[in-house]
């Protein structure tokens, strides 16, 4: 039997309430722990290679583009020699490890790109590298590079050095538990992969949280990158420990930044931070400046809990700024309203957890189209309760009502203080896990790859596929494009949570004979097969589109090819779609207009640039106002929750009076 969605709407008023309709979750029933070369100290078989695995970044990601992602783990134990290893996968059958001349890096982050637009897959990594001071002791030093992907199966990468990013490494201070503050996205839509990346900087002795800009392949550090209009006048607050991420929480096309962490410029407070991209090169903080409870160990990240469309927020870790505190722990989840700003937190079996320095993995794991997250804790607040308690991993189902139904794993995922990860590594279209870190029991420490084994219950998932293939077009916009697409339908995802991937690609060989150019998630161009831990995850460089349009800059449709590809909540991508030129090939013309929605002292607002006519539903489809927007309207309406239809895009708001 195929688990099947259950759709309701249901008002701001309800949020928090159970929903009646919503049904249990089939759990999944998961396979034995494969046997492979990073070794596990359960089985006396197996290879001990990567033993201590902590404080680390575990990524899966297809090094040599041969349709099935491999694994790549880097970081350490404190006053350990540190890992870097890489784990080819053998068609999803066995993995062989692979000898890289990358450090082994103790409290290593790192973020995957393909910063040259080659098509192959490289690595920046950050953390403290172990060196001989010559006197028979050790010194740490701190350590940024990006090595760049060779597409040789048994040398895969090589040292790019990169101008002023050795500048940025992680501290060495007394507290700095983590090094994985780092994240990578295309935040100005130039085709262009950039990183964000926190840590202790040589120069000036401080905190920081930098962007560094790619332009074409060389990283230039943008200056003061918040401000309005294109005008940055302040730096990102500076913080130790926490997170950063990336996502579109607005739907705008351009990637926003989620900062969370200990704020160096505000007596070291826990604090979370939104900044909005204007899509000019420079970033605003949310008008909710103060609304989030903050966090200062742990992990900020997004995922669409409820699938409609909107990446919500949920927030974790640490809380304790003072000796004085008892409760040392936050969790909440921040539903998106639709229009820049987000509801009340919300206390779920997720966000209840006694835990700082989490890390999460997210996707639909039982093909029922809703986001299920697995968390591994850093540590637990909850000695002297009972061993079930205790449990530092467990797994949480959507249960499509803004709740989840807690699981209990076994002591093979008792770990903490590393990384999981949702993954399909042997391709049989359901999402597997891979789990790394430290335990309180012996074995001490874990590093497994688990297999989903599908049920009767658990049907195989489909990938999902445009309701037609014409509605995928492009348009030229002076020196830009504009690729728009419409609706997708998938067996079990709501067509408001679908996601969408691009290609561009280079119609003639450049002057080094590359045609390939870029892909926002990495995925196979001829299986349509997505490569890593892309479902809203910065560990990949990797984007997937929450609406159906985006403008790139400085393309053009007579030297570019584009194509689309819908992307489900099981990570399963459907067929790229390449894209018409809109006007040709028998297509009428197609005007194509970019919208802006939000709301400001209970009126809803709307700016296009060019005319356009637009609708306004309430949340149950009545329809209350229709228009002409020419380039700025203005509707006054009563407090509620609206969908706002525009540019071929719809838009939910929350108005408050």
């Amino acid at each position: 039997m195929k688990i099947r969605k259950l759709l309701s709407t249901m008002a701001l008023s309800a949020l928090v309430a159970s929903n009646a309709f919503a049904t249990e979750p089939v759990k999944v029933e998961w396979g034995d722990v494969i046997r492979q070369p990073w070794g596990d100290p359960s089985d006396p078989e197996g290879a001990n290679v990567c033993s201590w695995f902590q404080w680390g970044q575990d990524l899966w990601f297809d090094y040599n583009n041969d349709g099935y992602p491999d694994r790549f783990l880097i970081g350490g134990k404190h006053q350990d020699l540190g890992h870097a290893y890489l784990f080819r996968n053998e068609e999803g059958s066995e993995f062989t490890n692979i000898p890289v001349n990358i450090p082994k890096l103790e409290i290593a982050g790192a973020v995957v790109l393909d910063f040259d637009n080659d098509g192959i897959m490289d690595l920046y990594v950050q953390g403290k590298k172990v060196i001989d001071n010559g006197e028979g002791g050790q010194n740490r030093e701190n350590y940024t590079a990006i090595w760049r992907g060779t597409g040789d199966p048994d040398n895969p990468f090589e040292h790019a050095v990169q101008q002023e990013i050795d500048e940025l490494g992680i501290g060495e201070s007394e507290g700095q538990h983590r090094g994985y503050f780092c994240a990578a996205g295309d935040y100005d839509n130039d085709g262009w992969t950039d990183l964000f990346m926190t840590g202790w900087a040589r120069k000036d002795e401080s905190w920081h949280v930098i962007l560094y800009r790619n332009n074409q392949g060389v990283f230039e550090e943008v200056q003061n990158p918040v401000g309005e209009d294109g005008e940055g006048i302040d730096p990102f607050k500076t913080i130790t420990t926490g997170s950063v991420y990336l996502s579109d929480l607005n739907k705008d096309g351009y990637l926003d930044l989620i900062v969370s962490g200990n704020d160096q410029t505000n007596g070291w407070v826990a604090t979370t931070t939104i900044y909005f991209n204007n899509g000019d090169g420079t970033f605003r903080e949310t008008t909710q400046q103060g609304f989030f409870e903050g966090q200062k160990s742990g992990t900020t990240f997004t995922a669409d809990v409820n699938n409609d469309g909107y990446p919500d927020i949920l927030e974790f870790g640490d809380f304790k700024n003072s000796d004085t505190e008892t409760n040392n722990t936050v969790g909440n989840l921040y539903i998106n309203n639709g229009d820049g700003t987000f509801a009340d937190p919300l206390k779920t079996e997720v966000t209840n957890l006694l835990t700082a320095r989490a890390m999460p993995a997210i996707g639909d794991i039982n093909n029922d189209g809703k986001i299920d997250i697995m968390i591994q804790c850093g540590w637990s607040s909850t000695d002297g309760q009972t061993e079930t308690d205790y449990s530092l991993t467990n797994l949480y189902y959507n249960n499509g009502d803004n709740s989840f139904t807690r699981e209990f794993l076994n002591d093979n995922t008792n770990s903490h203080e590393s990384d999981v990860n949702f993954i399909d590594f042997n391709h049989d279209g359901a999402l597997d896990y891979s789990i790394s870190g430290w335990g309180p029991k012996e074995p001490n420490w874990f590093n497994r790859a688990v297999p989903n084994n599908l049920t009767s219950d658990l049907a195989m998932n489909e990938a999902p596929e445009f309701v037609s293939n014409s509605d995928v077009q492009v348009k030229q916009d002076g020196s830009d494009v504009i690729i728009f697409w419409g609706n997708a339908t998938d067996d079990t995802t709501p067509a408001e949570a679908i996601r969408y991937n691009i290609y561009i690609k280079a119609k003639k060989a450049d002057d080094f004979g590359v045609t390939y150019t870029y892909t926002y998630a990495p995925a196979s161009l001829q299986a349509n097969k997505i490569f890593g831990t892309t479902t809203y995850d910065s560990k990949v460089a990797a984007r997937l589109i929450n609406s159906h349009q985006i403008r790139m800059k400085g393309f053009n449709t007579t030297d570019y090819e584009f194509a689309v590809q819908p992307v489900d909540n099981g990570n399963l991508g459907g067929k790229f779609i390449v894209a018409n030129v809109a006007g040709g090939s028998g297509i009428g013309n197609t005007q194509v207009v970019t919208a802006n929605v939000y709301v400001n002292n209970g009126t809803i607002i709307i700016e296009s640039d060019s005319s356009t006519a637009y609708v306004i539903n309430t949340i149950d489809g009545k329809q209350i106002v229709n228009g002409i927007c020419d380039n700025k309207a203005t509707e006054k309406v009563n407090q509620g929750i609206y969908l706002v239809k525009v540019a071929n895009t719809t838009h939910k708001v929350c108005v408050l009076q």
